[in-house]
């Protein structure tokens, strides 16, 4: 399993009454609220910088960012990030920092490992599932799950208990497809052409079902 980078990540108090957030904007820096077990008392509200934040969103993977701000450090995991509607700028972002000894849920993404033999042979990846939601120790949340597909035939697939969940809580059911390698064209029998569009239809709802980007993480005490 690799483990989430630890990235870094310099903030500073917010005065929630002293500027409003579309001015904080204007300066590139991004209003953010840190709150979770791990942190005492009230809710942090704080400031950071939006070129920094768009460095760690470039990354797929689940990270954890040390939130440096005020002389201490939070370990947290994204939970909300609210971006532009039109420019695709990140307008606000809600941090959960993590204790290590409760359970955190959170969203990981799948990757897809090697040549499936089926696709050498003409057939087709479809992948319903991008990320899989689960409910874990923040010590045992991979970075992502490996899905090897080496092995896959044409007509093959592979399911969520096909990952390696030691320590995990999947909160989907295990018989979920993850992968399934589908026949080429030429070998569906019967189709016309308009159910051929259907289907391309149907794969391209299914494949974007899953959005990129941060994912919510949720915490539960123990």
């Amino acid at each position: 399993m690799q483990k989430p980078e630890v990235v870094q990540l310099e903030a500073q108090l917010r005065d929630t009454g002293s500027k409003n957030a579309k001015d904080l904007r204007n300066e590139k820096v991004v209003p953010a609220v840190v709150y979770g077990p791990g942190v005492e008392g009230e809710n942090l509200h704080i400031q950071v910088d939006e070129i920094d934040v768009d460095k760690i969103l470039s990354v797929s993977d689940i990270q954890f960012i040390e939130i440096n701000v005020d002389g201490k450090k939070y370990l947290t995991l994204f939970k909300k990030v609210e971006f532009h509607p039109v420019n695709d700028r990140v307008l606000h972002l809600d941090l959960y920092a993590v204790e290590e000894d409760v359970k955190v849920i959170t969203r990981i993404p799948i990757r897809l490992e090697g040549t499936a033999i089926g696709v050498q042979n003409g057939g087709r990846i479809f992948q319903p599932l991008h990320k899989i939601k689960v409910k874990a120790l923040p010590s045992l949340i991979p970075a992502h799950f490996s899905c090897d597909i080496t092995k896959l035939k044409i007509g093959a697939n592979l399911h969520i208990s096909d990952l390696n969940l030691e320590g995990i809580e999947p909160l989907i059911g295990l018989d979920r497809t993850v992968v399934i390698i589908k026949p080429p064209r030429s070998g569906i029998v019967g189709l016309t052409p308009e159910e051929d569009e259907d289907e391309d239809a149907d794969e391209e709802s299914a494949e974007g079902a899953e959005g990129e980007g941060a994912e919510d993480a949720e915490g539960e005490e123990a």
